[in-house]
């Protein structure tokens, strides 16, 4: 039996003003073990020295991986800055990683390896490690979980870290491109791809991921932009439903179901957040107990399959 030929994947590194961390990001780049693959290091006009370090470091590299770095004319934000990074992915499926972020040498071969057992797979994430010298690789077969469609509206459009996600390239295309006056991808791109195909969730570390005072998922929870808080962000996805059955991918029953499960999760994030006195605390503990018990239900959907792979040495 003649083996199929691997796709070629793409691994799209995202940085912005990250001299203090890109090397680690870029080293950990070009370390992966899958072959073919597409590295492109994007820079959305930093104003420190993250671009000039992904320059030197690519004409330095003499490794198999084809390398690509581009940079914004202008600092667009993060999803223009996708938007126009994604016009020219190659791959059948793109990594995304983060300037901040360290991926494990054999996180691409992984990744690629779920999304070749099920042609239907439309994303694939996975845990995160603290600390980089605990990223030690787990060899041989493993698991994985398919993530339901109630789970990831429930969760407001994304379970997981978004660091840590690969994605069918033409996600980033459907139905359009990334609305630019949003605020991230993480919530979205996942809710795309249940639409569109199944997400898997891959319980092995292969990102070492920073928690930064700088970083995203820190402003936007400081500045109350979180999905489950953020306007805009429910009217896209009621609107992607809308589109998703329109295309026939959903009926009007999941349509209704799906839209249901994502505003009680963002009334319960208005309960959990009151601050009334005395009747708050009642409102608040009464929400994150409602939570945590439709988390356990929605979880409780998820099927586990086994990925039979030989890693690379």
């Amino acid at each position: 039996m003649v083996d199929r030929p691997h796709p070629l994947v793409t691994f799209a590194l995202f940085a912005y003003n990250q001299e203090k961390y890109i090397r680690e990001a870029v080293e950990g780049a070009f370390a992966q073990t899958y072959e073919p693959l597409e590295i492109v290091l994007s820079d959305d006009h930093s104003s420190d020295r993250t671009f000039a370090i992904m320059q030197e470091m690519a004409l330095a590299y003499t490794g198999p991986h084809h390398i690509r770095v581009r940079q914004s004319q202008e600092n667009r934000g993060l999803l223009r800055h996708i938007n126009e990074a994604s016009q020219d992915f190659n791959g059948a499926i793109t990594v995304v990683a983060a300037g901040d972020d360290v991926s494990s040498p054999k996180r691409v071969e992984t990744i690629a390896a779920v999304f070749d057992a099920d042609p239907r797979t439309a994303a694939v994430y996975s845990e995160v490690i603290d600390t980089v010298k605990s990223n030690k690789e787990d060899g041989g077969h493993f698991e994985v979980s398919q993530i339901s469609r109630t789970e990831i509206f429930f969760n407001v459009g994304g379970v997981g870290t978004g660091a840590t996600y690969a994605y069918a390239t033409p996600i980033f295309k459907w139905p359009t491109l990334l609305p630019p006056n949003l605020v991230s991808e993480d919530k979205l791109l996942p809710a795309r791809a249940c639409l569109a195909g199944k997400v898997k969730f891959i319980p092995k570390s292969l990102v070492y991921y920073r928690v930064l005072d700088t970083g995203l998922h820190q402003q936007l929870k400081k500045s109350g932009k979180l999905a489950r808080q953020n306007g805009p962000h429910i009217a896209e996805l009621e609107k992607l439903l809308r589109e998703a059955q329109s295309a026939g991918l959903i009926g009007f029953p999941s349509l209704l179901t799906l839209t249901l499960i994502m505003k009680l999760r963002v009334l319960l994030h208005k309960l959990e957040r009151n601050r009334t006195v005395v009747i708050g605390v009642v409102f608040r503990v009464c929400g994150r107990s409602i939570t945590n018990t439709v988390e356990r239900m929605v979880r409780t959907a998820r099927r586990t399959e086994p990925i039979k792979h030989e890693f690379s040495d």
